[in-house]
């Protein structure tokens, strides 16, 4: 506002999945409640004020990080999810409002074939979540925008040149997924 920016002009994306801390990375500030309180904040000021905004990386990264297998990453990044929208759609925040700045973040192994089933999956269950349970009818909410990184525990130090494979694989899968 100092600056004479209108929020409307803003772009940038909050990391902002207080579950995920909970359960895969064992950190966080505030108790769980309070903590899902303060992103439906975050949500519903972006909702009235930063429409170039994204609101949340949903990320599904740190679970299969810390030992979760690709279904157990699918589950409980779209439970936290659920619990987000819930809350949101409980304060009267439009769905269509805030599910299209949402993306999702994943981590791919390099299990070729169940990565690329795991990626085709996440978009069909995102959009029957988004049309199904809350009514989204802007096109852009069900829509499942990601980001994806390989993940760290598929690699070792010893064998660089694996490694190379291993995220060319996984890079794979996730483009084919």
């Amino acid at each position: 506002e100092k600056q004479g920016v209108s929020f409307d002009a803003l772009r940038g994306s909050t990391q902002n999945d207080p579950l995920k801390e909970c359960f895969a990375m064992k950190v966080f500030s505030f108790p769980p409640k309070e903590s899902v309180k303060l992103l439906v904040d975050t949500w519903e000021f972006a909702a009235k004020h930063l429409p170039k905004w994204n609101i949340t990386n949903m990320n599904g990264y740190p679970a299969r990080d810390s030992g979760a297998t690709a279904f157990q990453e699918l589950g409980l990044t779209f439970a936290c999810a659920i619990n987000y929208f819930d809350e949101a759609l409980k304060r009267g925040i439009d769905i269509d409002k805030i599910a299209p700045n949402v993306s999702w973040m994943w981590y791919v192994h390099i299990d070729f074939l169940e990565e690329i089933a795991k990626f085709r999956a996440a978009r069909r269950i995102w959009a029957k979540i988004a049309k199904e349970r809350y009514g989204a009818k802007d096109r852009r909410s069900p829509m499942l925008r990601v980001h994806v990184q390989t993940g760290g525990g598929t690699y070792t130090f010893q064998q660089p040149e694996n490694n190379i494979v291993r995220g060319t694989i996984g890079g794979m899968a996730a483009t084919l997924g």
